[in-house]
């Protein structure tokens, strides 16, 4: 095994074909890219019922058709993956170059001004979910394939587009694709930041569990769809006697609730604002608001419901629940920055509560490091917390030939020298060795965003220069001066 195999590849030079051939091709498909991104974004390719072929549901193998279909189309050779995962080849060579994108979107939430799965194009920006995270960086590779192969890029290495279908819930299409078909040798996933993020935290799924009184104040609670994203929404079922009151108390301690009555409960519905778990801090948690509220309002609780609304109020207040501190886990390490933690789910149902912490921590940092510390914490409260799921950091010194050479290209495409990231945001780059993951957002004076969000929007100039900077590090990694 060469030192490229373990310590990825050296850097590019100046390849036989000039770039300016390849950006001039890239340039003649801008329409055809735009209308390819839209289609893709048009299928609603979040997680369902799995069928035969379509192991996360029928929009899922719907997005997976139309990438082969348009493989096939540019004559670029493609395999499907039993409807885990495709993925599409240029080249050959003793080793190989992937990337990794994926075609699975998150649940569109509320809040949307437009069709989440309508794009529509305004003011130079595409809306709709999907269109930065993942489904842009899906069509540009795709394209930048097509240009390498119609401009007859000469290629030391196979380059191979892999595009999965799980990865926004635990990426579960990459370890069935590892175990059938192996990973390439090195490579990124374009879905994460520019210039190139070297450090991904560990993703820790922790359960929080306690029992209460069936027949207690609060009958139900209902909160969040995915533990991913800080939830906009808290449902509460409450019991009591003087509904008017209650009612009065309520809005008097928290703007914008939503009353009313059902089977004989009072139903509150508190507000948040949603973001990425990774970037907790850009939300409002209405979970937490909606502790504040039992806690703070004087309602006549049970001891045991006191007792634990106010334990998971402290542990994850609304003031700064994010950083841990109120579960003595405010860690943090050089390499990533601080511990993030969203409080995404939240279930009260017969008396069994049942919450979901989602949480990026250091990388120097284990898991059973951040279990101990939030089981100390909540040691006699009654709420006792597991780990459900842990996904271990990715971390590549920043002077590694592969994060230099990523790095490198950026800068000349840009002439931005911003230094390497580290991020909370987790991405296939770590489901293989020698890979990280490099683009597509944070370019000079970027106006994308939204991922996970109500109106997630991909500035159009941002999409064409990513395209660019994809292409060319494409050519230096795998071209035949690599």
């Amino acid at each position: 095994m060469s030192s490229v195999d373990t310590q990825g590849p050296p850097k590019g030079g100046n390849t036989t074909l000039p770039f300016t051939q390849l950006d001039t091709l890239f340039d003649s498909y801008k329409q055809e890219m735009l209308l390819d991104l839209c289609a893709l974004c048009a299928i609603p390719s979040v997680n369902g019922p799995a069928a035969p072929n379509a192991p996360f549901g029928a929009e899922n193998r719907r997005a997976l058709n139309y990438m082969l279909r348009r493989a096939a189309d540019f004559g670029l050779p493609a395999l499907d993956v039993d409807g885990y995962a495709c993925h599409v080849d240029l080249g050959e060579g003793e080793q190989t170059l992937g990337v990794l994108c994926h075609l699975d979107v998150v649940p569109p939430g509320e809040g949307w001004q437009t069709d989440p799965f309508a794009p529509v194009l305004k003011d130079g920006f595409l809306i709709g979910r999907g269109v930065t995270d993942d489904k842009n960086a899906c069509v540009l590779m795709l394209y930048c394939l097509r240009v390498l192969k119609e401009a007859g890029f000469p290629l030391k290495h196979r380059i191979r587009l892999i595009m999965g279908c799980d990865e926004e819930r635990g990426s579960s299409d990459m370890a069935y694709y590892k175990k059938k078909i192996g990973m390439p040798d090195y490579g990124f996933s374009p879905d994460g930041s520019f210039p190139v993020v070297y450090a991904e935290k560990g993703i820790h799924r922790v359960e929080l569990t306690a029992s209460l009184p069936k027949d207690g104040v609060v009958r139900a609670i209902r909160a969040g769809t995915v533990v991913n994203v800080v939830p906009n929404h808290c449902q509460l079922s409450l019991a009591v006697k003087d509904v008017e009151g209650v009612k009065q108390q309520l809005s008097a301690l928290c703007e914008g609730l939503v009353l009313g009555e059902a089977d004989g409960l009072l139903v509150v519905d508190v507000p948040g604002l949603a973001s990425h778990a990774a970037m907790p801090e850009k939300g409002v948690n209405a979970i937490s608001r909606a502790l504040e509220l039992l806690v703070g309002a004087g309602l006549p609780l049970t001891d045991e419901e006191a007792k634990v609304f106010t334990t998971l109020k402290n542990a994850l207040p609304l003031e700064r629940g994010y950083d841990g501190h109120g579960l003595n886990a405010d860690i943090c390490d050089e390499p990533s920055g601080p511990l993030t933690m969203n409080l995404g789910l939240l279930t009260l149902e017969e008396g069994r509560l049942t919450a979901m912490l989602d949480i990026r921590q250091p990388v120097t940092f284990t898991g059973e490091d951040v279990l101990a510390r939030i089981q100390g914490a909540l040691q006699g409260s009654g709420v006792e917390a597991s780990t459900r799921s842990y996904s271990k950091p990715l971390y590549l010194s920043s002077d590694h030939p592969l994060v230099q050479t990523l790095l490198s290209t950026y800068r000349e495409m840009t002439g931005d020298n911003a230094p390497p990231l580290s991020m909370g945001g987790g991405t296939y780059a770590r489901s293989m060795d020698n890979c990280v993951a490099f683009g597509a957002e944070a370019l000079p004076g970027e106006t994308s965003g939204g991922m996970h969000e109500a109106g997630e929007h991909l500035a159009l100039r941002d999409f064409y220069l990513s395209g660019h900077i994809f292409l060319h590090a494409l050519a230096a990694l795998a071209g035949q001066n690599a």
